[in-house]
């Protein structure tokens, strides 16, 4: 028994020694994991604040040298919390895309005998013959006679038009303000970019009254067509309003500190006018003799050609529709600053300009109806309302290709704002 018991103790002994050695490894390996997990979440956290640290440090250096000089839009409304982009309706899901060689198209007209005209991003002004014949054709009204000659700038994109007396009149953003006789296909000059102090940057629309006294936009002072994104990321306003006689080339200032003036309409009585104040969701009604704003009208996107109905009211195009994150971004300029620097011109590309919204306004320029394609399927980026005949449209983009046709829009209480 007595040496039974001592090799039991023996055993004993062995065994804890091993279980003591075993629970020092384990205690050794614990610790080592413990440093391994504590060195991970030290390199991983030096790593998020150094990535953190060098992103501050890009927008910064971005912001400091950014191209443009962005301003805090304190005059700004919350248009996405307007209640008005929902989804009413897919009305503008029916129409039809036609001449789709046609790039950019922004500004139609049509005349008597039922011939299109259209401006494109290619530098083209065209006509459309028989438009949906089978004789239609399409004629480069800009190929014979060039209306840049001798201006001191090259480029050309003709943009807002309008037929009058037998001819069309049109404002390149580049040049100015031309008209073309359509019967002797001969050009003339109104305004040219530095007829006017200081220079035209962008001119965009046109308006002519009944005894052809000629009102135009110059979209802002600072920044051209090519560069129109810099202009909305600024947000500065410093869009113009002129006037010039029909038989004169004198302009004279009617409005400035317009933001970002874009389309502009006047009233059927002429005694004021429609202007797209394209950068801050509205349209500003102005007394064409005092220039005094009378009343904003509010929307919930970015307006752009304004056109007289024939069967009343007004219609406005919104090629961009405000989102939620709007009115956060308008109130932080060094974003806009740091993505004018880091991105550039390409920014245009993440505008929200994939979905189709035009809107009607009644004579008293209150919103009257509502017309959608919030799926970007048929229309998008809807920059003119061409109601050519009673329910009849041709519908103009500056980034689309062709022309959209409607014939007819459903008027139910699907298209009618809730109030």
């Amino acid at each position: 028994m007595g040496k039974n018991s001592k090799s039991n103790s023996q055993a004993r002994r062995r065994r804890q020694n091993r279980s003591d050695a075993a629970g020092r490894e384990e205690k050794r390996d614990a610790r080592v994991d413990e440093e391994k997990s504590s060195s991970c979440w030290t390199s991983l956290i030096f790593a998020v604040v150094a990535v953190t640290s060098a992103l501050f440090a890009a927008i910064a250096f971005a912001h400091a040298t950014s191209p443009i000089s962005a301003i805090v839009a304190l005059d700004s409304h919350d248009a996405a919390g307007m209640g008005l982009n929902q989804k009413y309706n897919s009305n503008l899901q029916t129409g039809k895309r036609v001449l789709a060689e046609l790039p950019g198209p922004e500004s139609i007209v049509v005349d008597d005998q039922g011939n299109w005209y259209t401006g494109l991003s290619d530098g083209r002004l065209v006509k459309i013959t028989n438009p949906g014949s089978p004789s239609e054709s399409i004629v480069d009204l800009s190929r014979d006679a060039d209306y840049t000659v001798g201006s001191g700038r090259s480029a050309r994109r003709p943009l807002g038009m309008r037929l009058f007396q037998q001819q069309l009149f049109f404002a390149d953003a580049y040049q100015g303000i031309f008209s073309m006789n359509l019967k002797t296909m001969a050009w003339r000059k109104i305004i040219g970019f530095d007829d006017v102090s200081p220079a035209m940057q962008f001119a965009n629309d046109l308006t002519i009254a009944a005894n052809g006294d000629i009102y135009f936009t110059d979209a802002c002072a600072r920044w051209q067509y090519s560069d129109t994104i810099y202009s909305v990321l600024e947000s500065r306003c410093t869009g113009r309003v002129f006037r010039v006689s029909y038989n004169t080339t004198t302009a004279t200032l009617i409005k400035d500190n317009l933001c970002f003036a874009n389309g502009i309409e006047l009233m059927r009585d002429e005694t004021k006018l429609l202007i797209s104040e394209n950068m801050r969701q509205r349209i500003s009604v102005v007394n064409v003799e005092s220039g005094m704003t009378e009343k904003v009208i509010r929307l919930h996107g970015s307006p752009d050609n304004v056109r007289r109905s024939p069967s009343g009211g007004y219609w406005v195009p919104l090629p961009a529709i405000s989102e939620w994150t709007d009115k956060y971004i308008a109130r932080y300029p060094f974003v806009r600053n740091a993505a004018a620097k880091i991105i550039g011109p390409r920014a245009l590309k993440y505008a929200n300009l994939w979905k189709g919204t035009i809107v009607k306004l009644n004579e008293e320029l209150n919103v009257q109806e509502i017309h959608q394609d919030l799926d970007g399927i048929a229309a998008r980026a809807i920059t003119q309302v061409q109601e050519y005949r009673p329910g009849k449209f041709l519908l103009g983009s500056f980034i689309e290709n062709g022309i959209l046709i409607l014939d007819g829009l459903h008027l139910d209480k699907d298209s009618i704002p809730r109030s």
